[in-house]
């Protein structure tokens, strides 16, 4: 009895350790400066548009276009969805792409991108999801780190 007490009691806590990673942004207002902050030391890769195309082409790869500036917004949200998912998929390859508003818009359009932030998953470049937008406030975000994990374990799984 004593050893299933102290197992269920480490499962909780470990459990409660993963949500309150999870949910990280609550009460970090002020915690970082931009978006790119948030990025690092997490496995995407940063690219341009020039590149962007050819990478598409290979494997499994999650494209994040987003805006720098808004740390504490939608776009800062999406990113630390990323952060608290991609490390369990290792076989997917993430790339970001920071919005430049010095880049005619046509050009993110011609890509596939709608508006920012705008994530788009591929497989052998074929787009197999996308989503516009991200969560606006903190009840929708604890549930896009669900819908998040279940849309990367489909892109793990797609063949």
């Amino acid at each position: 009895m004593k050893t299933f007490i102290i197992v269920l009691v480490t499962f909780f806590m470990v459990n409660i350790s993963t949500a309150m990673q999870e949910i990280e942004f609550i009460g970090d207002a002020t915690k970082y400066k931009n978006v790119d902050e948030i990025l690092e030391g997490i496995p995407f890769k940063t690219v341009g548009l020039e590149a962007y195309e050819e990478i598409i082409k290979k494997g499994k790869v999650v494209v994040f276009l987003y805006d720098n500036f808004r740390p504490n917004g939608v776009n800062g949200w999406v990113a630390k969805l990323f952060k608290a998912t991609v490390n369990d998929f290792p076989d997917i390859s993430f790339l970001s792409i920071k919005y430049d508003k010095n880049i005619e818009y046509s050009k993110y359009n011609k890509l596939g991108f709608k508006t920012v932030p705008h994530y788009i998953f591929y497989v052998e470049g074929k787009n197999i999801f996308s989503e516009e937008g991200g969560p606006a406030n903190e009840e929708e975000y604890l549930e896009f780190i669900d819908v998040m994990k279940w849309n990367l374990k489909e892109l793990n799984n797609y063949e």
